[in-house]
């Protein structure tokens, strides 16, 4: 069985959790259970919500009349936004009280300086009216709440990634942690009724930050070739020798239904300490935009989506005239991955890669990844259905056109990642070794899928270690 959040009645005489009893194997659908908390054989889950998707959290309002949850019904299948949904404590039908609104539950934006936690559930007020709950807007997690008839606000804005909140027992004070671009997370509070006034209670990283010198990221917008509105950001380094030109890193994001933005990254930080610009984008398929725009690569990765990522390039290079256009290196982790393989095998624009925890070929990867059973919902059934399905998975795996590969290629996998398994990193090596290409095959033993970001601290720095030197080694100009 396959048992997720969790939660107890007011009352005490239940205990509400999310579960698929019946197929959690195959099926994403998971469904709402409760069961009383004296056990025995006489207590027995008993279903009172049925859905159609995934559902990641759940709380119950103070008299116990509603439960609150965040899922999706997968009408755009992944793409979908998960919203707060609500239904009697009783069982009933449930209803999307945030439909329509363009707005998602799933917190996104990626750093490398958190572990993966589970969402803050959602938090009803004292009444029972209204659920606070965070939200992904574009490149930033704010706070916001709904009214039970769907009237959604925003607490807490910002060009930030709020992590988490809490609110006092008597609801007059709200404590929350966040992130931006060049700080790490604290806590903070304010008193809910003069939010405008936040008070930082930690300094965990006070010191550490005062030693370094960071930069902001600039913001930048541009229309892709079918007039889709892109959202990227350009870090550059701290000194910048006058009509110098500066190499570029492009970094990719996981997902590809997740984000860039208003997070601390380590890794980007560290690429310009080494004299690099970095530029991140959110192309099309990336959270925060709209379920229409995130469902733009479905069926379709590597198509649409790397055009976005190229025109990006081509974007910020008209902008800034100190940019070197012929020293580009990219990067990237899982679908990053996926795409940074994708890049080298359609154009020979880049002067390095290092392909990170990377998808080289679907077929393989049906059968071996920790959710491959679920990747009928991305290329629109399995291999194995007909020969339309089948021609799909052939013309998006990156394995098949690794003969175009003539970049200098750089593959880090961990060797126990379920996710994204290491026999996806060894048919590439393996493929490029007998082309006899430029490769590096480095693995990370007892390291899986959050090697960047929960990995064992000697892993990580020689993972950074390895990342700027094939770089430096091949981007870098020799001037």
């Amino acid at each position: 069985y396959d048992v997720g959040a969790f939660t107890w009645s007011p009352d005490g005489k239940w205990i509400y959790f999310v579960a698929n009893i019946e197929d959690s194997d195959r099926s994403v659908a998971r469904h709402i259970y409760r069961i009383s908390p004296k056990g025995g054989k006489q207590s027995k889950p008993n279903k009172i919500v049925e859905t159609k998707g995934p559902i990641s959290q759940i709380s119950l309002s103070p008299l116990g009349k509603w439960i609150a949850y965040f899922g999706h019904n997968m009408h755009l299948k992944f793409a979908t936004d998960e919203h707060v949904w609500i239904v009697p404590s009783k069982g009933g039908k449930p209803e999307d009280i945030m439909r329509g609104s363009g707005i998602s539950t799933w917190v996104y934006v990626n750093s490398d300086s958190r572990v993966a936690t589970p969402p803050s559930p959602p938090v009803f007020s004292p009444d029972g009216k209204r659920i606070y709950f965070l939200a992904g807007v574009g490149g930033s997690s704010h706070l916001m709440s709904v009214t039970l008839d769907g009237k959604i606000e925003t607490v807490l804005g910002g060009k930030r990634t709020i992590e988490g909140f809490s609110f006092s027992s008597d609801f007059s004070r709200l404590a929350f942690s966040y992130m931006d671009a060049t700080h790490l997370a604290e806590i903070f509070v304010a008193y809910k009724n003069n939010l405008n006034r936040e008070k930082k209670l930690t300094k965990f990283n006070e010191r550490l930050l005062s030693e370094l010198s960071l930069t902001e990221p600039e913001e930048f917008k541009f229309k892709s070739f079918d007039g889709l509105e892109i959202e990227g950001w350009i870090l550059f380094p701290k000194k910048i020798r006058k009509g110098s030109n500066i190499p570029v890193i492009l970094e990719i994001h996981g997902g590809p239904h997740t984000a860039y933005g208003y997070a601390y990254e380590h890794e980007f930080h560290l690429l310009c300490g080494e004299g690099y610009a970095v530029v991140f984008v959110n192309p099309r398929g990336s959270s925060g935009y709209g379920e229409d725009f995130a469902a733009k690569v479905i069926e379709r990765w590597g198509d649409e989506d790397s055009k976005d990522l190229m025109l990006a390039l081509d974007y910020v290079f008209k902008k800034y005239d100190n940019l070197d256009k012929n020293n580009v290196g990219v990067t990237g982790g899982s679908y990053g991955g996926f795409m940074t393989n994708w890049l080298v095998g359609h154009t020979d624009r880049f002067k390095a890669a290092v392909t990170q925890r990377s998808v080289v070929n679907l077929f393989s990867f049906i059968g071996s990844s920790d959710f491959g059973y679920m990747f009928n919902y991305e290329f629109g059934g399995y291999p194995w259905d007909g020969e339309e399905i089948e021609r799909k998975y052939r013309e998006h795996s990156p394995i098949t056109y690794v003969k175009n590969i003539q970049t200098p290629l750089l593959i880090l996998h961990a060797e126990e990642d379920y996710r994204c398994p290491i026999s996806q990193a060894e048919e590439l090596y393996t493929a490029l070794s007998i082309l006899k290409r430029p490769v590096k095959f480095v693995r990370f033993p007892g390291e899986n899928h959050e090697l960047s970001r929960s990995g064992k601290p000697r892993h990580r720095i020689e993972r950074l270690k390895q990342i700027i030197g094939w770089f430096n080694e091949h981007v870098r100009s020799k001037k």
